[in-house]
């Protein structure tokens, strides 16, 4: 009976795919807000970028305007599901690779 390989985890790393590097995968991106509208601190995002095919990652503050509406791929989850799945890098980057790929969901709101 085969049994299957270890699963590689994630590791974080300080630069994706750096000059010469031997990893040619595919990088996705994903941004999220982590303070409500009302706060100071909105504009102040959590940005990831990973490779599936060497599974690195790198997690990193990235500025988003109050203006831009970032796509939320787990708004539908319940309220402490999405809580432990944003808890740990690791979890958030596995499970965002599962999702299938699609373009940037960024919109503009309104003057402000």
């Amino acid at each position: 009976m085969g049994r299957e390989p270890p699963k590689r985890h994630w590791r974080n790393v300080s630069e994706l795919h750096p000059p010469g590097s031997t990893c040619d995968g595919r990088v996705r991106t994903f941004v999220r807000r982590r303070n409500p509208p009302d706060s100071e601190f909105h504009e102040r995002c959590i940005g990831f970028a990973w490779c599936a095919l060497c599974r690195e990652y790198v997690g990193t503050m990235v500025y988003v305007s109050r203006r831009e509406v970032l796509d939320d791929p787990f708004a539908d989850l319940d309220p402490e599901e999405r809580r432990l799945l944003y808890a740990s890098e690791q979890r958030l980057i596995s499970r965002l690779d599962q999702l299938p790929e699609r373009p940037p969901q960024r919109t503009r709101r309104g003057r402000r």
